[in-house]
């Protein structure tokens, strides 16, 4: 199982592109793919036809109001998603100092249903952005 980040600090460089073709290719070559939309924008969420304000979504848990397998969401395209939602922004204010391992201990339990998690990130150099990075680390994912 790998959890792949696409990540840059910038907007509009085809992060989301990457992101969704990729989870695409891979269910074509018959892989389980998780694709976590952790930008406000909800773009990748929209492009897998997706409406980001339903609920449940990433918002309700990083809330804890909903589990993640709860949240997820299959599209017609074999993907899964666990879909965006623009109130993101005001979990990044929330977030305090300790929280950069909320986002892996929501993936952790997910990792033996998919043979990849794909994260679309946010396009900029806050919380939500390093603690998409950090699942990637066995030693980060191991401190829980």
């Amino acid at each position: 199982m790998k959890v792949i980040s696409f990540s840059i600090f910038k907007g509009g460089t085809g992060k989301t592109t990457s992101t969704v073709s990729t989870a695409a290719a891979l269910v074509k070559k018959g892989k389980k793919v998780l694709l976590i939309d952790l930008d406000q924008q909800a773009s990748a969420t929209r492009y897998l036809d997706l409406d980001p304000e339903q609920s449940p979504s990433l918002y309700e848990v990083f809330l804890g109001a909903k589990s993640a397998q709860t949240a997820i969401k299959k599209t017609q395209f074999g993907i899964d998603v666990l879909p965006s939602h623009v109130l993101l922004a005001a979990i990044e204010e929330a977030l305090e100092p300790g929280d950069e391992l909320k986002l892996s201990e929501i993936i952790n339990p997910l990792k033996q249903q998919y043979d990849f998690i794909l994260i679309d990130t946010p396009p900029v150099k806050l919380c939500l952005h390093l603690m998409a990075l950090l699942p990637q680390f066995d030693r980060y994912s191991s401190l829980r």
